[in-house]
C-alpha cells in the first residue's frame, strides 16, 4: 500500500507515460506543464566558446531554411492527452490548434512558446470555456497541410473560394493589414488590383490574401512565393520583385526588419505605401471531416463576449504599445 508524500512532480512525458499506461493508474493525472528547450553544456574555456560558436550557426542555419523543425517533428511531439477524462465531459480534452511561427504581433514562437495576438485570444477562449488548446506554430505551409489532414484547428486562416469548400469558420477572430512595400524612388499609387498591373508580387508560400488577390494573380501581377518575410525583402533589394507584401500592419513590417542586421541597416530603402494591399479578415478554421460546429458555436459566442467586453481590444491595444509603429 502506497501513502501519498508529495502533491505532483515534474517530469517528461515520454520517461513517465509508458509506466502509467501500463499500470494504468486513473489517480496518477498528467498535464502539460511546460515546454521547455534542451540546451547543450559546454565546459567554459577557448575550445568551448568556439564549439558553441560553431553549433549556434549550424542550428541558426538549419532554423532558417527550415530543416531544424523537420528534424525536430519526429521527437518532439504536440503534448498528448491520452488519459480518459474520468468524471469530466470529452469536450475537455485539450484541442491541438496550429498557426504560423513566424508572424508577429499576430503570431510567433519567442523561447520556443507561442505568443501573439491570436495565442492570447485563444487564451482567452479557453478561460470562457470548457476547452483547452494545445497549440503548436510551424511554418505556414505546413501548419496548413496538417489543418487540411484534419490534425487541427488552425487560426489566421483567411478565406476564399477554394478554402470554404475544405474548412468550417469561426467569426473574424482578427483583421489582418497586409502591407505593400516598394523601394524608395518606385513609389506607385494604389487603389485597386489594376494599379499592380505587369508587377510582380512576394507573397508567402502556401498564402491566400483573399479574393481580388485570388483574382488577380497570373493575370493583373505575376506572384513570387517564399517562405518567410525576411526573404521577401532581402528579394525586393535585390529588385527581384517589385512590391513585397507584408503584415500584419506597420507592426509586422517592422518587427521583420529587426530580425536582420541587413535589414535593419537599409531599412531607409523601404516605403510602405499609404493604402494597405487589403484588409484580411483573419478565422479559426477546422477541416469539414472534424465536424467542429458544434465547438464553433460555443467559440464564437466567447469571442463575442470578449468584442463586447473590450477584452480581445486590449489584447490588441497591448500589443501595439509593446513593438510600437515604425516611421517607413
Amino acid at each position: 500500500m502506497y501513502t501519498c508524500r508529495i502533491d505532483g512532480f515534474i517530469f517528461s512525458d515520454i520517461a513517465t507515460d509508458s509506466v502509467l499506461k501500463e499500470l494504468g493508474y486513473k489517480d496518477i493525472r498528467r498535464r502539460l506543464y511546460k515546454r521547455f528547450e534542451v540546451k547543450i553544456i559546454l565546459p567554459k574555456s577557448k575550445k568551448g566558446k568556439q564549439i558553441d560558436n560553431m553549433l549556434t550557426s549550424a542550428i541558426n542555419a538549419l532554423r532558417k531554411n527550415e530543416k531544424f523543425q523537420k528534424i525536430m517533428d519526429p521527437i518532439d511531439k504536440p503534448f498528448n492527452d491520452w488519459q480518459p477524462t474520468y468524471g469530466k465531459s470529452a469536450s475537455c480534452n485539450d484541442m491541438l490548434i496550429l498557426g504560423n511561427h513566424a508572424k508577429p504581433p499576430k503570431y510567433y514562437l519567442e523561447n520556443n512558446s507561442p505568443k501573439g495576438i491570436l495565442i492570447d485570444i485563444m487564451k482567452y477562449v479557453e478561460s470562457e470555456t470548457d476547452y483547452s488548446f494545445n497549440i503548436r506554430l510551424y511554418p505556414w505551409k505546413r501548419a496548413y497541410m496538417k489543418a487540411i489532414d484534419g490534425k487541427g484547428g488552425i487560426i489566421g486562416l483567411s478565406k476564399n473560394s477554394e478554402r470554404i469548400k475544405l474548412f468550417d469558420y469561426s467569426d473574424v477572430m482578427y483583421y489582418d493589414d497586409l502591407m505593400i512595400l516598394v523601394l524608395k524612388g518606385h513609389e506607385f499609387v494604389f487603389h485597386s488590383i489594376e494599379d499592380l498591373s505587369g508587377k510582380t508580387l512576394g507573397v508567402q508560400r502556401g498564402a491566400s490574401y483573399g479574393y481580388e488577390f485570388e483574382k488577380g494573380k497570373g493575370t493583373i501581377f505575376k506572384i513570387d512565393k517564399d517562405n518567410n518575410a525576411i526573404h521577401r525583402l532581402k528579394k525586393l533589394l535585390a529588385k527581384r520583385i517589385d512590391v513585397a507584401l507584408v503584415g500584419p500592419g506597420k507592426i509586422g513590417v517592422h518587427l521583420v526588419i529587426k530580425q536582420d542586421n541587413e535589414l535593419l541597416r537599409r531599412k531607409n530603402e523601404f516605403v510602405i505605401l499609404p493604402k494597405p494591399f487589403n484588409r484580411d479578415p483573419n478565422f479559426l478554421g477546422f477541416s469539414k471531416r472534424m465536424n467542429k460546429g458544434e465547438f464553433l458555436k460555443d467559440f464564437n459566442q466567447a469571442l463575442e463576449k470578449g468584442r463586447q467586453t473590450g477584452v480581445i481590444q486590449k489584447i490588441i491595444e497591448s500589443y501595439e504599445v509593446q513593438f510600437g509603429v515604425p516611421n517607413l
